[in-house]
């Protein structure tokens, strides 16, 4: 596994985190793998680079992650264990809980959609950690499957709520007074229409509507808006009615359309008032009547898209061996660095490209490599018979249609070696030329090669004397 202090001495962060590998960074900040030296946990650390630090919305963003997320117990959110400033790194960082594996983004992209139990048995949880975190007082504002992570452990896969930095806490500001405006945050295909109007009186049911969505795309593989860019993604919120779910899967039961639709409802009085009733509604569904929870945990996919129900639980030790951290990341422009990855990072393994398409050369090297072989194999027969003094197997071919007659050859000068056979034609009465072979291609007509160029005498031969009919008169 690549480390993240490689080449350099150990960097410990707050006095007491040991890093052990970069696990991602962009233009905010860096995400390590650390351990703590004095309880040995090992923990993921986010921090800000110093110059960006500098930015006051983006210190505080960090710090009400830290407050969010820290203020809320609930297993199914990102438990945020401490908060500091290093002054020898000149880094502002959050420490939060170590999690394995992916989010749903990824999921989703390995298997397209999830069936309706899938989908509930995965969204249902989290659902409970909003009505959590809504009890409190945190409005999360950024739900998406992106915010989703399915964290691997021995005993199955646990859905985590993740990434509170732009979470709306109830809490006054510190000067007493409140902002008259409401800020435009969050993602526009998730967004909710008050929250896409910035709206300053938004309410959980931002999350209503955003959960709505995640069920929607989670089951159809379509979210109710979809635009080339965020101002058309506005547009629509403003102008246009959700696509009715039950005409893009109208395989979905009627119950559970019904439930997700009302979520999506842009009228927020008409919406489901809390995150409670929108939970309540989908468990009363029959997807999910008489439905055993523990039971049901076995579908919930991780992020390569597999489930216990299709493969058996992996060892702490095998699933420390494919760690990796997709952490809520310290910034919008963060991004994961996958040269600094291991091979045994899921993030590698979700989506595994093609192998690149061999090159033209490299898939004609047998045909080529064939030919060659058989060429000199040839040669060699030819060679071969040259020197026994075999006619030219292999000269170049002629079409005769009507063959010249048969004319006696010249006795040769020297016995042959072998027998030649006996030719079905012969080439023109020259006893300096080789004779020519003839090939047989079809029945009704027959190839003459023309005879390959006769090799240079070594002296030059004595005129040959002919009678008057042609033939040589030899002594």
């Amino acid at each position: 596994m690549p480390s993240a202090v490689a080449g350099r001495a150990e960097m410990v962060i707050g006095g007491r985190y040991r890093v052990i590998r970069e696990l991602a960074t962009g233009g905010m900040g860096t995400v390590y793998e650390a351990e703590n030296t004095r309880t040995r946990r090992r923990v993921a650390i986010k921090t800000i680079r110093p110059e960006v630090a500098q930015r006051v919305s983006v210190v505080q963003r960090f710090e009400r992650e830290a407050r969010a997320a820290g203020q809320l117990r609930h297993p199914n959110i990102i438990d945020v264990l401490d908060m500091g400033d290093d002054a020898e790194h000149q880094l502002l960082f959050i420490v939060e809980e170590f999690l394995v594996g992916g989010d749903l983004g990824q999921c989703l992209r390995a298997v397209g959609t999830l069936g309706p139990r899938a989908a509930l048995a995965t969204l249902l949880p989290i659902m409970d950690a909003l009505v959590a975190a809504h009890a409190h007082g945190v409005v999360h504002r950024d739900l998406k499957p992106d915010n989703i992570f399915l964290h691997e452990t021995p005993q199955g896969v646990i859905p985590k709520l993740i990434d509170f930095g732009i979470a709306k806490l109830s809490e006054p500001p510190l000067d007493g007074r409140r902002a008259s405006l409401g800020s435009l945050v969050g993602s526009p295909i998730y967004m909710s229409p008050e929250q896409a109007r910035a709206d300053a009186s938004i309410d959980a049911r931002t999350d209503v509507w955003s959960m709505g969505v995640v069920f929607y795309e989670a089951l159809t593989g379509r979210t109710p808006f979809e635009g080339a860019s965020a101002f058309a993604l506005f547009t629509q919120l403003a102008a246009d009615q959700p696509v009715a779910i039950a005409t893009i899967a109208p395989q979905l039961p009627a119950d559970l359309a019904a439930v997700i639709q009302r979520a999506v409802t842009k009228d927020r009085a008409a919406r489901w008032p809390t995150m409670a009733a929108l939970a309540e509604a989908l468990r009363a569904c029959e997807a999910w009547r008489d439905v055993d929870p523990a039971e049901a945990a076995r579908s919930i996919m991780n992020a390569a898209g597999v489930s216990r129900a299709v493969e058996s639980v992996r060892s702490p030790a095998a699933i420390a061996d494919r760690t990796t951290v997709d952490m809520d990341d310290p910034g919008s422009t963060l991004s994961m660095d996958s040269d600094r990855h291991g091979s045994g990072l899921w993030t590698g393994e979700l989506s595994p490209a093609a192998p690149p398409a061999a090159p033209r050369r490299a898939r004609w090297a047998p045909v080529v490599a064939a030919g060659a072989l058989v060429a000199a194999v040839i040669t060699g027969v030819v060679v071969t018979r040259r020197d026994h003094g075999d006619p030219p197997a292999l000269a170049p071919a002629a079409v005769a249609v009507n063959p010249p007659p048969p004319v006696a050859p010249a006795p040769p000068r020297s016995p042959p070696r072998s027998p030649p056979p006996a030719p079905a034609a012969t080439a023109t009465p020259d006893a300096g030329a080789p004779r020519a072979a003839l090939v047989r291609r079809a029945p009704t007509r027959r190839i003459i090669r023309r005879p390959a160029a006769p090799a240079a005498p070594a002296a030059p031969a004595p005129p040959v004397v002919r009678g008057f009919n042609g033939a040589p008169i030899v002594d």
